[in-house]
């Protein structure tokens, strides 16, 4: 647990690559069957975002509990040294999403929302300051109130996790259930307190955190990974039919829904770990470079689809109907993996070796 598991690329990777098709795989409806399959499984696609918090919840633990481990006396290090490797990894990237977004609104339509405002302090996530954000539409950054869950849960999770260390187990499981309560009672007043805000989400980073736990602890979790992966995919699909949609509107999705995605994406992420043909698929290497890159693929995605767009109507000279459709999705595949593998290359990658250990943290 303490090297780099190729098959968690291979997961980060299904992850983007679902979120990627919600947006631009057009969610076919039709008559013949398996066309309207392809395009259920693409309109199900949201639960790429779900798949990110248990994996990311999965690995932030597992990296706090080893810290814990390396340095038992000494509580400065391993919150410094965790610190200091997210501003590495998070920041870079995401305020030059930022920067390219102010620049565009500065240039299209002359002026900046209050909005970016609230994307640099990461609050982009509450849901009373979605109007201001809507106001920013030269570039899309909609998308963004996930990273803010994520940050935020980096600011108090590790914290937590070392107060009570000795009794993780029992802190997951109660934070995913007071989660999945929150959400029940947050969703008869608004949809985007229940869906998009931190308390919402936390179950499905608790799930990942417990699985980081149990593994750790030898607990003989692996071997049930299997039987919850199957029973949790087919309750799924059961709320799927029984509601006619795979959105993740309906209320009972974005509640229930959400808690046994949980379950179905660490179970998964516990299969990638037991060896077998699961691994080796995710191990395979163009899901692995995807997945290495996958942070540029979720900001640029959609952050440069007006771009997209433009190129694709200027091709096509519409912008409806399939040809349309057709021409951005191929337009945006390939722009935004060129543009992810040039930011992780020249940004991301100098980034992250950039000595930051004469910063000066207060004890």
């Amino acid at each position: 647990m303490r090297r780099h598991i190729p098959a968690l690329d291979g997961v980060r990777g299904l992850a983007v690559i679902s979120v990627f098709m919600l947006h631009y795989g057009g969610g076919a409806a039709s008559s013949i069957l398996p066309i309207r399959i392809i395009g259920d499984v693409i309109k199900s696609g949201w639960l790429g975002v779900s798949l990110f918090f248990v994996l990311s919840g999965f690995l932030i633990s597992g990296i706090l509990l080893d810290s814990f481990e390396n340095h038992p006396n000494d509580s400065r290090s391993w919150w410094r040294e965790f610190y200091l490797r997210r501003i590495r990894r998070i920041f870079p990237l995401y305020y030059f999403a930022l920067a390219l977004a102010l620049g565009a609104s500065l240039w299209l339509v002359h002026r900046a929302s209050m909005g970016f405002a609230v994307l640099i302090l990461y609050l982009q996530d509450f849901p009373p300051f979605f109007p201001v954000l809507r106001e920013i539409n030269a570039l899309k950054i909609g998308h963004f109130w996930s990273l803010a869950v994520e940050e935020q849960f980096y600011i108090f999770w590790p914290f937590v996790l070392f107060s009570a260390r000795r009794h993780l187990g029992s802190l997951c499981i109660t934070l995913w259930i007071l989660s999945l309560g929150y959400r029940i009672v947050a969703s008869h007043f608004s949809a985007e307190w229940s869906f998009n805000f931190l308390p919402g989400r936390v179950g499905e980073l608790c799930a990942g955190a417990y699985l980081a736990h149990a593994l750790r602890a030898d607990k003989p979790i692996l071997k049930f990974a299997v039987p919850v992966l199957i029973i949790s995919a087919l309750v799924l699909v059961a709320i799927f039919f029984a509601t006619n949609s795979f959105t993740w509107t309906p209320s009972i999705t974005n509640t229930l829904g959400l808690a046994v995605a949980s379950t179905l994406f660490a179970s998964l992420i516990a299969v990638a770990l037991s060896g077998g043909a699961v691994q080796h698929i995710f191990e395979l290497s163009l899901l692995r470079w995807i997945g290495k890159i996958s942070y540029g693929i979720y900001v640029y995605h959609l952050l440069l689809e007006p771009l997209f767009s433009y190129l694709a109507y200027h091709l096509v000279a519409t912008t409806s109907g399939n040809s349309f459709l057709i021409s951005r999705f191929f337009v945006a595949l390939v722009g935004t993996l060129v543009v992810s593998t040039i930011s992780f290359r020249y940004l991301e990658t100098p980034a992250r070796s950039i000595a930051l250990r004469h910063v000066v943290v207060p004890s």
